[in-house]
């Protein structure tokens, strides 16, 4: 991973502390970039509404959803664990998932994943999700790659604190009801529209993303065109 692409998504997700801030929009493009950026096959978040509320709010695939939404509903697992600690919680093969979290590990088995790794949204000592990071393959990340995940965290936890302390609690809650509800419909487009295009699904999210911001409009009603075949936005430029 080079230093300039690295910059490169920080500033991606800096750009997106605007006025008329996309909470869906702006968690989606941190799991992406986050898969792009570190050696993982899925990442998912976990974030709190201003009422304690923990969901699991977005991911790259359903089975690192799924993983989540187990987590929530047993209140513990690697990646609720990371969130109530404020710890990072990192290099966690079959082994040590099964000791510590034994429904946690026969699931992520069954769909497939080899080890977990997890991060603190965290600014001084709030903390308000996790950044979780799933690998088919046991193995540990790199010490870059533990790095470069708390940076992506951090700058999270910046913007969405930031969006905030703008917002009432609300209107806040009204926006991750809405994260949660888009989610399965933005993985659907950007799976056909990937196939549509032949494309990758990073190429896919790129293109609605695009589509959205510049035509003013919110990434889940895009997402929602795509699904039902009133929208085919470009894939390239």
């Amino acid at each position: 991973m080079s230093e300039q692409r690295l910059v490169h998504v920080f500033e991606e997700l800096a750009d997106a502390l605007v006025p008329g801030f996309d909470t869906t929009d702006f968690l989606h493009t941190l799991t992406d970039r986050t898969v792009a950026l570190v050696a993982i096959d899925a990442a998912g978040i976990l974030l709190t509404d201003e009422r304690g509320h923990l969901a699991s709010v977005a991911s790259t695939t359903e089975p690192a959803h799924t993983l989540e939404q187990l987590e929530v509903a047993d209140a513990r697992g690697p990646c609720y664990d990371c969130f109530t600690t404020g710890r990072p919680l990192v290099n966690l093969g079959r082994d040590a998932t099964s000791a510590r979290w034994p429904r946690f590990q026969h699931l992520s088995g069954e769909v497939g994943f080899g080890a977990v790794h997890a991060v603190p949204l965290q600014l001084g000592n709030q903390v308000i999700g996790s950044l979780n990071m799933f690998c088919v393959a046991t193995g540990s990340l790199p010490a870059e790659d533990v790095d470069t995940s708390r940076a992506l965290a951090r700058i999270a936890t910046i913007g969405l604190l930031h969006n905030r302390t703008a917002r009432n609690a609300q209107e806040e809650a009204a926006q991750l009801r809405q994260a949660l509800t888009s989610r399965i419909i933005i993985e659907q487009a950007k799976g056909m529209l990937a196939e549509g295009a032949g494309c990758t699904p990073a190429v896919a999210f790129d293109a609605l993303r695009r589509y959205a911001r510049t035509h003013g409009r919110p990434l889940h009603d895009i997402a929602a065109e795509v699904v039902d075949g009133t929208l085919t936005p470009p894939t390239s430029g």
